[in-house]
């Protein structure tokens, strides 16, 4: 579907191997068995006249196999039906990409009218976010609920796909979605020694239709979470899982954790650094936090404004200290212009030129978003931002205060 997949695809074939490929040339496909070369590396003489090339190797090896008998496939494991049927609850997410963020994620569907648990990340923040199911089909989705402590978000599909299937009858293309979701976790679910399935997207093997990744490990034990992202402490400091192999990685974040009767265990974090060991830590969020979360999530609830008394409405909007820059060609961008020194902003450690790309959730596209989101908020809300700084984005979180006299 693109130069990248078809380079990932390449790359997983030695040189010297044959590979059948289809392409078009003046409207007509054409199809050969084209024998792979290596890369464009040349060996010294001396060392090229001691060893055999890898074509020379991998050609003779390939060349043996086609002339042993063709042996019938091996039946399938015993979590095979288990894994495709969470396969068919889990989604490609794509969205937001900037500086060393990547662009993907995952995430399940959690409920048989399209909603979807994930993770808060970057590319929540897009304009237009998009996932992808099983068979192929894309979908527009928005963020309904996000949860600042625990990091987490559900999602909801648009009624139908972008890419209809306009071969299919009327009734078909016009029918409503339905999902079969995985069972809700059992909060008992997850336990030290079990052996476990991780179903997602890392570093965005598949594409439309093709199937997620399937990792086993086994549930090394439980901790309390006390990592950072970034140079910022992370806001959760629950229970986590932790997980005996590698899921912190780009796109697994959202991933399921499932047992290999394909029953739902827990639910791949972001990738966060221990403050412990100074690793990357492998670990997801446990039923008890995914049930919770799930039932506080409110779809219809999506301001960002607080709740509050009718008095609130009259005490005028909290204090950041936070001044951006005017200059602006379309419209102004959020970059930081200056911070007021000893404001919430300013302790949190926010900078001048520091590039404003999300604020409690909502993406900042200008600057009048920010001022906008801000004059809603009241001393004692916090506000959760994500920013640019140079390469690197950087969550920075404070408490505003009230406005100074």
């Amino acid at each position: 579907d693109s130069a990248n997949g078809f380079l990932n695809a390449i790359g997983t074939y030695p040189a010297g191997w044959p590979v059948r490929m289809v392409w078009e040339h003046d409207g007509q496909q054409i199809s050969r068995t084209i024998e792979l070369d290596r890369l464009p590396a040349k060996l010294p003489p001396r060392l090229a006249s001691a060893f055999k090339t890898d074509e020379i190797v991998t050609r003779a090896a390939a060349e043996a196999a086609a002339s042993q008998p063709v042996e019938p496939m091996p039946p399938g494991n015993e979590s095979s039906s288990s894994i495709a049927r969470v396969q068919a609850a889990t989604v490609q997410l794509y969205g937001a990409a900037i500086g060393r963020e990547s662009g993907y994620a995952t995430g399940v569907i959690v409920s048989p009218d399209g909603y979807v648990l994930t993770v808060v990340s970057l590319v929540l923040e897009a304009r237009r976010l998009r996932a992808v199911t099983s068979d192929g089909r894309v979908w527009r989705c928005e963020v309904v609920h996000r949860d600042e402590r625990r990091q987490l978000a559900l999602l909801k599909l648009a009624a139908y796909p972008e890419n209809v299937d306009t071969a299919a009858s009327l009734r078909d293309q016009t029918a409503p979605a339905r999902w079969e979701p995985p069972q809700l976790p059992d909060e008992a679910a997850g336990q030290t020694g079990d052996a476990i399935l991780v179903i997602g997207n890392p570093f965005k093997v598949a594409q439309g239709a093709e199937s997620l990744s399937v990792m086993r490990g086994i549930v090394a034990g439980r901790c309390t979470l006390d990592a950072t992202a970034g140079t910022q402490e992370v806001a959760y400091r629950g229970e986590v899982l932790l997980l005996d192999v590698v899921t912190s990685n780009p796109g697994s974040a959202g991933s399921p954790v499932v047992d290999l009767a394909g029953r739902w265990v827990g639910l791949v974090g972001e990738i966060v650094t221990s403050r412990l060991t100074n690793t990357h830590l492998n670990y997801a969020y446990p039923a008890a936090e995914i049930r919770v979360f799930l039932d506080e999530a409110r779809p219809t609830s999506t301001s960002t404004a607080p709740a509050g008394r009718l008095e609130e409405v009259f005490a005028g909007p909290g204090y950041h200290g936070v001044r951006l820059s005017r200059f602006a060609y379309r419209r102004a961008l959020p970059f930081v212009r200056s911070v007021v020194a000893g404001s919430p902003a300013a302790k949190a450690g926010l900078k001048s030129d520091d590039l404003i790309i999300s604020a409690n959730g909502v993406a900042i596209a200008q600057s009048s978003v920010f001022e906008e989101l801000c004059e809603r908020l009241r001393a004692g809300d916090e506000l959760s931002l994500t920013v640019k700084r140079g390469d690197v984005l950087l969550p920075v979180r404070f408490t505003l205060t009230e406005m100074p006299k």
